[in-house]
């Protein structure tokens, strides 16, 4: 009985660690769609000009959009790499979905092509995550420019196009989304100095 007892235990053991990596989110994607918002500063996308999120997705989400300004909520920030956030405002059809973008991107106010991005989706209705998990299947076009410095904090805009090579697989799940070329413009603050 013990011998069993212990063939058990060791079945167990190499099915959970076998399993662990699907139980994990990928390091670019947040435990809670709120911490996102929150530690993303995201508000009204307002700029020197309207913020805007032009996205199609496709598969287990099936949404079109094209929001700005008041419409959608989008922050982020700079430490090694690029973080973008963007959700609609309430009364949009984006409510419950979080696109988050990051983007392997220098801080430069010179043009980007072809960097390497990991796109996560989420849909904080079902609790969803659909993530490349990896920074091999996704690319952006980028431009940043710096808008203003207050403090300690530079704000910059950052403006561009992602695509993927291929759908983004679920995090603990057997669905995917597929992701339309994906056309935005958001904020971020550069916390390097904080």
């Amino acid at each position: 009985m013990l011998k069993n007892l212990v063939n058990l235990t060791g079945a167990i053991a190499v099915i959970g660690l076998a399993a662990w990596p699907f139980m994990q989110l990928p390091s670019d994607t947040p435990e809670a769609p709120q911490d996102v918002m929150q530690n993303s500063s995201a508000l009204p996308c307002l700029m020197d000009e309207p913020g805007r999120l032009q996205a199609a997705l496709f598969g287990s989400i099936q949404q079109e959009t094209d929001l700005s300004g008041d419409n959608l909520l989008c922050g982020g920030d700079y430490n090694q790499r690029i973080r973008l956030v963007f959700t609609g405002s309430n009364s949009t059809e984006l409510a419950n979905i979080t696109l988050i973008l990051s983007i392997n991107a220098e801080l430069t106010e010179q043009q980007q092509r072809d960097v390497a991005t990991n796109i996560t989706v989420m849909n904080t209705a079902t609790g969803e995550f659909f993530s490349a998990q990896s920074s091999d299947r996704c690319w952006s076009d980028i431009e940043l420019v710096k808008l203003v410095s207050e403090g300690t904090q530079d704000l910059w805009k950052a403006s561009g196009t992602s695509y993927c090579a291929g759908a983004l697989p679920q995090v603990a799940g057997r669905g995917s989304v597929t992701v339309g070329k994906l056309n935005f413009s958001g904020r971020m603050v550069d916390i390097r100095a904080n």
